[in-house]
């Protein structure tokens, strides 16, 4: 069942509007969403969806900068999905989630920018990667039917304002703080980060 109040609430009618408008997938064109620091120029990206073998080729291990094992979001059989540059092999973030049809949203385990576009890090080269990688899960569960819902449990990033700032609303306290993020939030998201659709890569 989803947690929702009367600020955070679409009518049905809105709701099929922003369904038809937002679910679009592209199949030559791509979204242009993340920026280039270095000259503030935006990419078009793309979305794969990976194998457990694809990361020991896109170089997904902790030794190579990576926070999160990433094998275990396959052995809890999470879906992962790695998000490119249209022209450019190296994987620039990733996310692991699921649909959760009980609940009716997606549950999302782990988000990771890649290390070169960490904001902590002292030469990041493309911004905005975790932001659009939310902005995908909303996406799918729009596509899945789910009203945009999806929750995740806050496992490094404690920054409440951060979160909030996105949409998203507080569900419970504790260690790890539980978040979720309502039909307007994940409307505001995807119409902000994938505007122009998902290419697939």
């Amino acid at each position: 069942m989803h947690i929702s109040s009367n600020s955070t609430m679409l009518t049905s009618v809105t709701f099929q509007l922003i369904k038809h408008v937002i679910i679009k997938e592209k199949d030559k064109k791509g979204c242009v969403m993340i920026k280039e620091n270095l000259t503030g120029k935006t990419k078009d990206i793309c979305f794969r969806s990976l194998r457990r073998k694809d990361l020991q080729d896109l170089r997904v291990a902790k030794k190579n900068g990576w926070l999160f094992d990433w094998r275990k979001a396959f052995i809890e059989a999470f879906n992962v999905y790695g998000i490119f540059v249209i022209g450019d092999p190296q994987v620039q973030g990733l996310i692991a989630l699921a649909p959760n049809a009980q609940n009716q949203l997606v549950d999302v385990d782990l988000i990771e920018a890649a290390p070169q576009n960490k904001w902590k890090h002292h030469s990041q080269v493309y911004a905005g990667i975790g932001k659009t990688l939310i902005a995908f899960a909303a996406f799918l569960s729009f596509k899945q039917s789910y009203e945009g819902y999806i929750g995740l449990a806050i496992k490094t990033n404690y920054n409440e304002e951060y979160y909030t700032s996105l949409g998203a609303v507080r569900a419970r306290g504790g260690i790890p703080p539980y978040y979720f993020f309502p039909t307007s939030a994940s409307y505001e998201l995807v119409e902000t980060y994938l505007s122009g659709g998902v290419r697939w890569c």
